[in-house]
């Protein structure tokens, strides 16, 4: 994962995903930040039950 720099006019991608086992149940989510085909930003969380 590296840093671009992202300018004015570039085209930033957010992917985003998230999910759950049963309602309740445990579930997580997760988002990448894709610029010029790079993953720039990442992150996920355990949310709970």
């Amino acid at each position: 994962m590296s840093k671009s720099p992202i300018k004015k006019g570039d085209i930033l991608n957010i992917y985003t995903d998230g999910a759950a086992r049963g309602n309740p149940g445990p579930a997580a989510c997760a988002f990448l930040f894709v610029h010029n085909n790079e993953i720039i930003h990442e992150g996920s969380n355990y949310i709970g039950t």
